[in-house]
């Protein structure tokens, strides 16, 4: 992803900002809340670093600052750059969810996709109304550590 941002001549810096993010930390603090009442076993530092370095990080960062933008950059229209990177993030957990998670059933797959995709409406209208994935990206970590327990 850093290279297709630098490739795509945007600006590393605005993504990580923290300006306009003010109303984005009750939807965090929200978040931190189920995350100490539903705690997973084992190493909590372990469980936050695993889901926030490699999952959230990175989907966030392509998804949001790569896909977006750039769909946003052809399309020039925000609603339908929020949509096509939220099926995109929606489609990439197709695989683990339909052969791992619900071990072939199709219509839990499905239920769980939309689900998803969902999630990628919010968190992709999130970060075109802030301008920074940073919320986003502890709102998804705690969301798969959520899951997770």
């Amino acid at each position: 992803p850093l290279i297709l941002f630098s490739l795509l001549n945007f600006k590393l810096w605005k993504v990580f900002n923290l300006m306009n993010t003010r109303a984005n930390w009750v939807f965090v603090a929200g978040y931190l809340i189920v995350f100490t009442i539903n705690r997973p076993e084992g190493s909590i530092l372990w469980m936050l670093l695993a889901t926030l370095i490699y999952p959230a990080l990175a989907e966030e960062f392509f998804h949001k600052a790569v896909v977006l933008r750039s769909v946003n950059n052809i399309a020039k229209k925000v609603g339908t750059a929020v949509v096509v990177s939220a099926l995109i993030f929606a489609l990439m957990h197709f695989p683990e969810r339909y052969l791992i998670s619900f071990d072939g059933n199709i219509l839990q797959t499905f239920s769980e996709i939309m689900t998803v995709g969902l999630f990628g409406v919010f968190t992709g209208y999130g970060f075109v109304k802030t301008g920074t994935i940073i919320p986003w990206v502890i709102i998804h970590a705690l969301s798969n550590i959520i899951s997770i327990a």
